[in-house]
């Protein structure tokens, strides 16, 4: 894709309470178009926007779970390593950690519109849309994880929204106020 063989990674950030197909949609949408040349979803430990979220490890592993099938797509715990739940703080983090390794990607931010207009009223939002590419893609889904926890929380069928696998984290959980099929 580079002809000077700088990767250009795209990270996706959010709660992923559930992960769910709309999120992977965004993802597969910027490596088909080649805007990058692969994806990095980045959990938060709390988005302060937020109330609670689940466990962060539970989290994690819905996303592990999901993306180690899915080639070009993983994601990064590093919130587990930084003290902070700001994303400038954390994509400063990301290039910290890859200065280290000493990759030379690029980082490109892939959002949705709706986030994107949210950036500039993040702590240091401003920032961040002027340091970083951002590539705003439409989910070709209209899904939020709001509505795949109310589907679970009215006991109705998560598919096709959820994996298998992110089904079973959240029934051996009971996540969402699940309620048993017994």
């Amino acid at each position: 894709m580079n002809k000077m063989n700088i990767k250009k990674v795209g990270y996706v950030f959010g709660t992923f309470d559930p992960l769910h197909i709309g999120h992977i949609s965004i993802a597969t949408q910027a490596l088909n178009d080649k805007i990058v040349d692969k994806v990095i979803f980045i959990p938060t430990k709390q988005n302060p926007w937020k109330k609670k979220a689940n466990d962060f490890n539970i989290r994690c592993e819905m996303l592990y779970k999901t993306l180690k099938n899915i080639d070009n797509i993983f994601f990064n715990d590093i919130e587990n390593s930084v003290d902070t739940q700001f994303t400038f703080d954390v994509l400063e983090a990301i290039e910290e950690e890859l200065k280290q390794l000493n990759r030379k990607w690029k980082i490109c931010i892939i959002t949705t519109q709706e986030t994107y207009d949210e950036i500039p009223n993040w702590y240091k939002g401003k920032e961040i849309l002027e340091k970083y590419e951002i590539h705003v893609v439409n989910m070709p889904i209209k899904i939020h994880s709001t509505d795949v926890r109310n589907m679970i929380k009215d006991n109705k069928n998560p598919y096709p929204y959820i994996t298998k696998e992110v089904y079973d984290i959240i029934k051996e959980e009971g996540l969402y106020g699940i309620k048993s099929k017994d």
